[in-house]
Formats: C-alpha cells, sequence, structure tokens
C-alpha cells in the first residue's frame, strides 16, 4: 500500500503523469457519454439526444398579444379609446400651463397609476406639437389598446385600459419624427 502510495504521488507531481491524469479522465468522460447514447439495439441513433420540452404544445400560446387581430372591444360607456386619447393629447400638449394645472387637465383622462407616475411631471418637458390627423387605434385586446395621434412634429403613442367603466390613458410614448 504504501508503495502504490508513493507512485501516485510521484504521478501527480511530475507534469507527464498529471497530463497522463486529465487525458484519462476526459478519454473516461468522453466514453460515457457514447455508451449513455447508444440507445436500445437496433433503434438508429443518429448521435443526436432527443429534444427537451419543456412546455405543452397543446396549450395554446400563453403570450400577452393574440395571433389573431381582436375584432371588438369590451363594450364601454362614454367616449371610446380614439376620442379620449385626443382629449388626453390635446391636454397634454398644452405646455404653457403651471405644471399643477396641467396635471389636473390629464387627471380626468388618465388611470390612477398614471396620474401617481406624473406626479412630478412638468409641462417644459413636453415637446412643442400640435395634433395633425386622425388617430389610429390598434386593439391589443378587448380591453386594452394603443392609440396613435399623429402631430406635426411626431406620434404621441397612449396606451388604454378601460378603468372604471370607461377607457382611460395608462401610458405615454413620444416618437419624435
Amino acid at each position: 500500500m504504501n508503495a502504490l502510495a508513493r507512485l501516485v504521488g510521484a504521478v501527480l507531481r511530475s507534469r507527464y503523469g498529471l497530463a497522463a491524469v486529465l487525458i484519462l479522465l476526459v478519454v473516461g468522460a468522453v466514453g460515457t457519454g457514447a455508451l449513455i447514447n447508444r440507445g436500445a439495439p437496433g433503434e438508429p441513433n443518429d448521435g443526436q439526444l432527443p429534444p427537451i420540452v419543456t412546455a405543452d404544445p397543446s396549450a395554446g400560446d400563453d403570450g400577452l398579444s393574440s395571433p389573431d387581430p381582436v375584432t371588438t372591444l369590451a363594450p364601454v360607456a362614454g367616449a371610446g379609446p380614439s376620442q379620449r386619447a385626443l382629449w388626453f393629447a390635446r391636454a397634454w400638449l398644452r405646455r404653457d400651463e403651471a405644471a399643477e394645472a396641467w396635471r389636473s387637465g390629464l387627471r380626468p383622462h388618465s388611470t390612477a397609476d398614471l396620474t401617481e407616475r406624473m406626479a412630478l411631471a412638468d409641462p417644459v418637458s413636453v415637446p412643442v406639437a400640435k395634433p395633425a390627423g386622425d388617430t389610429a387605434v390598434a386593439p391589443l385586446n378587448d380591453t386594452l389598446v394603443e392609440v396613435t395621434v399623429p402631430t406635426d412634429t411626431g406620434e404621441l403613442k397612449l396606451r388604454l385600459v378601460t378603468a372604471g367603466g370607461k377607457w382611460l390613458v395608462d401610458g405615454v410614448d413620444w416618437e419624435p419624427r
């Protein structure tokens, strides 16, 4: 036993011995993998592992947007999303008002969440623009739409949701020309 321990110690202290041990480990790992991947006798084997399936393909789409276009929106009393977006856009583009008055003009057309997020917003940061052209409504589902309001200097994109029985703006994005 003592002689075996001295032999192993001498092999591991030598760089050639260490290289030989590493080569044996790699060959052993590759050989083990080849044996595992062989499959049952008589089965064709192209050397590939079967695919790993992490979702049930028959369960349907679990994404946010639907592959089928939404054609009907949830019935909501009062102004539709296009009209509400125009009202919001006119109030939003009124940048010559004092900050609190400007935010008060947005409040009737905004969700509580957007009102809270805009608590420190300043109308000076709003681009100089005027509505120019017809709005475009893109339904994302029956209670969520994106309305594009074209202006003379860019596009105001508004996300509207149904809240409290009416369409309200919940997100604002500006795309300059």
